[in-house]
């Protein structure tokens, strides 16, 4: 028995979605990481904390994969038909957040958008898929 779901899509893409911007985000950010640590541009100290900039690297992703959650809305349709909704959706909240991690780091602003900017690429190619799967673009 098949069951109707009134024009609504599964949740399931838009987790695969943010499950995959996450991990391809945190993989570039790592490796980023290490290879600014190796060039001596950040955690050049000799300290206990040299190895902080990975933390900071994943969890910024853990923290826009959280605020990534309202691409949820893309399942009503009323949001899935409206471009500008749906952009919302998707950026709004992860776009306020790296500008507000970026503020935050006084003097290694650049970093922390750095940090971002992966995940916010990401984002930008799965939303235009998404756009084009609907036949919206």
């Amino acid at each position: 028995m098949a069951v109707k779901n009134n024009g609504m899509k599964t949740p399931i893409k838009y987790i695969i979605i943010i499950a995959v911007c996450t991990l391809l985000a945190s993989a570039i950010n790592i490796a980023g990481v290490f290879v600014l640590q190796r060039f001596g541009v950040i955690a050049t100290a000799e300290t206990d904390m040299k190895n902080l900039p990975y933390g900071f690297a994943v969890a910024i992703n853990l923290v826009l994969a959280l605020l990534s959650f309202p691409v949820f809305f893309n399942l009503t349709p009323r949001v899935r038909a409206n471009v500008f909704y749906s952009a919302a959706s998707f950026f709004v909240l992860p776009l306020l957040a790296t500008i507000s991690f970026t503020l935050a780091f006084a003097e290694e602003g650049w970093f922390a958008a750095l940090l971002g900017l992966p995940y916010l690429i990401i984002l930008t190619i799965f939303f235009i898929g998404s756009r084009r799967s609907h036949g919206k673009i």
